[in-house]
């Protein structure tokens, strides 16, 4: 039996899945992946566009189940899909969720027996992700039992339960203030808190980041593996190994891996009319209503802001990005972008030798299959 889990919509998470699958994106403590394997309790493949499937051992054999990465897993789905049966599919309305087939290939047929099945979250956009994720960090709490907390110093201060804080006994913890009365708090392996920092939950900080002395960190926050983080901080997701150390705001924004943003850089989330905000649709190259009154940004991978930007509502930074210059930079700026006006690219080469010179400072090897997909990416500035 082979579980392979399926990118139906990559491209409304543009920029974040130029360089990943969507099931690699992190939304409460784990990634989509991560929480169909704990709950289905096997190994799961994923199948995503071609230019990235090198970054994925993938595999297929003649009794496969195919899920929609889409589709945020729950105990009861995972109990669900496990049921299967040959030529069988879930359904959710007219979208298939998961199906068993003995083919190779994903071919989904009007003749297999289709089952309703009561579903939880989906995400169609990367903003849904934001909207979920203190949601999904409580869920991840409950059905993943992670430890409690053992040992906090007296130097800090709880304002709500204790029992709702989750801190891993390696981590440092030290004068600061907990609030758990809007949900848990969730402190990885290796996770430093500074003294004075002060954090709302739900929110979650993964093995080996840092939140700097001071911090204000608002509910609906995930930092994941490595980052940095200073100022203040709502409703925000972080991928690896990226840094918001100093001060300034960023609030309802994605920020991919090795971003950073410089000292007094901030993000505004909210549009002085209070009106929807507007984003980048990479499908339909214009800008499209997401509904939402509050939106900051989101950041591709390996992009690098300037000291003091003020990055406006709803904008899309893409890949290897090096932004600076004055006044607000473009709402849209594409992939390898030099500057903040769209015109002058970032040279290949130099971005590959700033992803190998963060990944030096971060202590970690430079991946070859990332600068491939990097180069890839280049050729196909968009």
């Amino acid at each position: 039996m082979n579980y392979i889990l399926v990118d139906t919509n990559s491209k409304n998470f543009y920029p974040l899945t130029y360089t990943r699958s969507v099931s690699d994106l992190r939304v409460g403590i784990y990634t989509i992946h991560e929480k169909w394997e704990k709950l289905i309790g096997k190994k799961i493949y994923r199948q995503t566009e071609s230019f990235l499937q090198d970054l994925y051992p993938f595999q297929t054999g003649d009794d496969n189940i195919f899920i929609n990465a889409k589709f945020i897993p729950t105990p009861d789905l995972a109990d669900q899909i496990r049921g299967l049966v040959l030529n069988q599919k879930l359904i959710d309305g007219a979208d298939w969720i998961a199906c068993r087939i003995a083919k190779k290939d994903l071919e989904i047929t009007s003749n297999m027996s289709a089952i309703p099945a009561d579903t939880g979250d989906q995400v169609e956009n990367w903003w849904d992700m934001l909207k979920i994720n203190g949601a999904q960090i409580v869920a991840d709490l409950q059905n993943f039992h992670p430890y409690p907390s053992d040992g906090l110093s007296d130097t800090n201060l709880v304002i709500g339960k204790r029992s709702k804080l989750y801190i891993h006994p390696t981590a440092k913890v030290d004068g600061a203030i907990f609030n758990t009365s809007g949900g848990p708090i969730f402190i990885d392996e290796h996770v430093t808190v500074q003294e004075g920092s002060m954090i709302r939950g739900p929110f979650a900080a993964l093995k080996g980041s840092i939140v700097k002395m001071g911090a204000k960190i608002y509910e609906g926050t995930t930092l994941g593996p490595s980052c940095l983080v200073g100022g203040e901080v709502k409703n925000a997701i972080l991928l690896h190994s990226s840094n918001k150390a100093h001060e300034g705001y960023l609030g309802n924004s994605y920020l991919g891996e090795g971003v950073n943003l410089g000292a007094g850089t901030s993000c505004s989330n909210l549009k002085n009319n209070a009106s929807s905000i507007k984003v980048w649709n990479y499908i339909e190259r214009s800008f499209t209503d997401t509904g939402q009154s509050k939106l900051g940004c989101v950041i591709g991978d390996h992009s690098k802001i300037a000291i003091n930007s003020s990055i406006n509502t709803g904008s899309t930074i893409g890949v290897s990005c090096n932004v600076f210059g004055q006044g607000f930079p473009n709402k849209w700026i594409p992939n390898f972008s030099w500057g903040s006006n769209n015109q002058v690219k970032f040279e290949i080469e130099s971005a590959i030798q700033s992803y190998q010179k963060w990944c030096a400072l971060n202590g970690k090897a430079p991946s070859k299959k990332t600068e491939a997909t990097l180069r890839y990416l280049a050729k196909r500035r968009e």
